[in-house]
């Protein structure tokens, strides 16, 4: 076996004796030579024996020896084997085309000269140095048969490559076998390899493709189609788009060989690409679009409509489209005008940016939409409209619903206005009472007064206790007044009152109240509970004067399930969870002018006759029900008559504040001991001093806190007790009692104010085990408190 790890010379010739001879005169001659008959085998043995002269005939099968000598000079690797051509066309020598890539050409003439000639120019070549060039061609004189044919065939090769190299096409020849013979400048730059890379390859490795890929299917149709039709079809090339390039696949009539043309397509693939991309953009903006979309032709018929519009008319697309748009909406005789007199405007060419538009779709409730109307020109010239819509029903009522808030926001806001100002009156007004309540009952403590004098007296107490009552009203209508809450039954308290009610109700009006089985529980000041029901009943009472009847009805809701009855009542937020009772009581009267409705709940307002009313009934409920953290509303009947409903909230627990009563027993509670009053009006402050030094107290007063802190640090004795009102300029009360337990003053400490529990909570004071005294108090209600908190 030769050893082809290293060889002198490669021999490539498809005559049989041609290379046997010239292969065994080599050897003879000391060379290490192998040979081939194949094109295709000597470009493999080229790349991995790498000699140092190369033989070959000009026309070899497969791949001719003038590509294998391109190949060599082109490659970096090979370029410095010496090629030598030997060929039976050499007539005239090289033609330009070859003489760059052979370094040597010999005519085949008699077969002995001309091998001597070989192995004369070989040994030439393989010792010629790097930097020396071998001179021209090596002409044999030789008898060539059938010259004329052979220039022909010369001519014709010649003629191929300079059409390669011109055509506008990217083209590669590939022979039977799928090897890659020629290709041209335009395919090189196409494909971005070298023309050396590609030569000899098999078009599938240099393409990328596989053996069923569309091109190579293509290219065995048109290998065994008998006709060599054309083929033409697209394909990615070396795994990536080449432009977009068409590829044609053609015979030539020269040795049986299929040529690629690669015809770029670029600009149109492109094009229709970018179409396609923004037909798929529009489709896509069209169909998720927030509005709803209608395309209508210039008879008004519908020819397309987008996913909006379709659910908003409730239509597929198949039923939709070629109706008219009157055929499926619904509209009055105006909205209809407005409709036609738009669509004939966009027909002229005139936009129409917003116009609002109510109609109907399948006799359903009505719906309003904010449209634009816009003409639509397309390519085939011809006027259509397009509609562009906003669904602004939801929006419209919303807006609505805002305003209806907005005047009941300001409502509550007057109210809480008024109910601030009746509570800052009722605070002065008690501290007043206490005083005239004081000294009324210490005048009557004088036995010396004669009876008309106590009668004049006890006539100035009873007004004090009336004057007392509406303080404690106007403070149920501020929600400032103390209450003593207890989680209850509504409906046992109701049930209890029914006799009583129907009592005051008289013969003519009948009442019903509806049971529940079971009803929520919640938190409220029994009494006030029955205020409630009693002022309602008697407000509809004084609306039936020819008799009616009155219905009260409990019922529980659930927040969470019925948001829809809860949303009635609130004016802040849109929605409430939680359990709550609602309380109504409708009458069959003459019901509340509407005007009237929203001032029905404000003090002192009334629709009764002059000297008939007072108008604190429905602002005292107004007040307890806020102040248990409900609502309440008013309305009229459609069948005449007013419905006012409450809504409590329910609850589990009930609170119990510290309240001292006022209807202290006789009892005599003359004592000692040393008291400091500390009051900011000094009405109260001389009554009440006067009271206890009437009772065998030692007291000492001041004016506000800071003046009680400097004497009860320098009195040279600690008071027994501190009697101190809650709210006072500079230092309160409870600021004073802070300081003195601060430095070490033990006192005993009472409370007193003219403001309830909740004004003083607003004013960041809290009396979480103190002793509160509310204004008003007799002078028997602060002896039993000063009795109790000495022991």
């Amino acid at each position: 076996m030769p050893d082809n790890s290293k060889i002198d010379i490669l021999v490539a010739e498809d005559t049989d004796l041609w290379r046997i001879s010239l292969t065994t005169e080599l050897e003879k001659a000391g060379f290490k030579v192998r040979s081939t008959s194949s094109g295709e085998q000597a470009l493999d043995l080229l790349r991995t024996l790498v000699p140092k002269i190369f033989i070959t005939d000009l026309m070899l099968p497969g791949i001719e020896g003038q590509v294998l000598c391109k190949f060599i000079k082109k490659t970096k690797k090979l370029a410095h084997i010496k090629t030598m051509v030997l060929s039976g066309v050499l007539y005239g020598g090289l033609d330009k085309y070859e003489r760059p890539f052979v370094d040597a050409a010999i005519a085949k003439g008699p077969i002995n000269p001309t091998l001597e000639k070989c192995l004369q120019v070989a040994r030439e070549l393989f010792h010629i140095s790097p930097d020396k060039e071998h001179g021209g061609d090596v002409i044999l004189p030789a008898k060539l048969v059938n010259r004329e044919i052979t220039s022909k065939l010369i001519r014709l090769l010649h003629q191929r490559d300079a059409l390669l190299q011109g055509i506008a096409e990217a083209a590669v020849q590939v022979n039977e076998g799928g090897i890659i013979l020629t290709v041209n400048q335009k395919a090189c730059a196409l494909l971005e390899l070298e023309e050396t890379e590609m030569l000899g390859q098999k078009f599938q490795d240099v393409f990328g493709v596989s053996g069923e890929s569309p091109i190579s299917l293509s290219y065995k149709e048109v290998l065994a189609s008998k006709n060599k039709k054309r083929t033409w079809f697209q394909d990615r090339i070396l795994g990536r788009d080449v432009a977009g390039s068409a590829i044609r696949l053609s015979v030539p009539s020269l040795n049986d060989c299929i040529l690629f043309l690669f015809e770029d397509l670029t600009s149109n693939l492109i094009i229709k690409h970018k179409l396609q991309a923004t037909e798929e953009k529009l489709g896509f903006i069209f169909e998720g679009a927030l509005d709803a979309i209608i395309v209508i032709d210039s008879k008004g018929n519908i020819l397309e409509a987008n996913e909006k519009a379709r659910n908003l008319i409730n239509l597929p697309a198949e039923t939709l489209t070629k109706k008219k748009l009157t055929e499926i909406l619904s509209f009055d005789r105006d909205q209809l005008v407005k409709v036609k007199a738009a669509f004939s405007d966009a027909l002229k060419g005139k936009r129409i940016k917003s116009m609002e538009i109510t109609f109907r779709v399948n006799g359903d409730k009505k719906t309003t939409m904010d449209i634009a109307v816009f003409p639509l020109k397309t390519h085939h010239d011809k006027q259509h409209v397009i509609i562009f819509g906003r669904d602004i029903t939801e929006k419209k009522l919303a807006i609505a619903r805002f305003h209806e808030l907005e005047a009941e926001l300001r409502q509550a806001q007057k109210m809480e206005a008024i109910g601030r100002l009746a509570g800052g009156i009722a605070h002065d007004f008690n501290n007043i009472l206490t005083t005239i309540k004081g000294y009324t009952q210490l005048l009557l403590t004088n036995g010396a007064l004669t009876k008309g004098t106590k009668l004049d007296l006890l006539e100035i107490e009873h007004a004090t206790d009336r004057a007392s009552s509406l303080t404690s009203r106007l403070l149920t209508f501020a929600r400032r007044q103390v209450v003593k809450p207890r989680t209850l039954d509504p409906l046992e308290v109701i049930n209890g009152l029914e006799q009583f009610i129907v009592r005051t109700l008289g013969e003519d009006i009948k009442l019903k109240v509806d049971s529940l089985d079971k009803c929520y529980k919640i938190n409220i000041d029994p009494v006030q509970l029955e205020q409630i029901i009693m002022n309602l009943t008697v407000n509809s009472r004084d609306a039936m004067p020819a008799g009616g009847e009155i219905v009260i009805s409990v019922r529980n809701i659930d927040g969470e399930k019925s948001p829809e009855l809860i949303s009635r009542y609130l004016v802040s937020q849109p929605s409430k969870t939680g359990l709550y009772v609602e309380i109504t009581v409708k009458d069959t009267g003459c019901g509340i002018p509407k005007k009237d409705l929203k001032h029905v709940f404000e003090p002192f307002f009334t629709t009764k006759e002059v000297g008939k009313g007072s108008g604190l009934g429905l602002s005292t409920v107004y007040g307890i029900v806020k102040q248990c953290g409900g609502y309440v509303r008013a309305d009229n009947r459609q069948e005449n008559g007013t419905i006012v409903s409450i809504l409590l909230p329910a609850t589990t627990m009930a609170q119990e504040p510290r309240q001292y009563d006022s209807n202290i027993a006789e009892t005599n509670y003359h004592s000692s001991g040393k008291i400091f009053l500390v009051e900011d009006d000094s009405s109260v402050l001389n009554i009440m001093k006067k009271v206890l030094l009437a009772n065998g107290y030692d007291v000492a007063t001041a004016e506000n806190g800071e003046e009680a802190l400097l004497l009860i640090e320098t009195s040279s004795k600690q008071p027994d007790l501190l009697i101190t009102d809650v709210v006072m300029p500079s230092m309160s009360g409870l600021e004073l009692v802070s300081t003195l337990k601060d430095r070490g003053f033990g006192i005993k400490v009472i409370f007193i104010s003219g403001y309830p529990d909740i004004q003083l909570f607003e004013k960041g004071i809290t009396l979480e085990n103190e002793k509160l005294l509310p204004k008003p108090f007799s002078p028997k209600t602060l002896l039993s408190a000063v009795y109790e908190a000495l022991g």
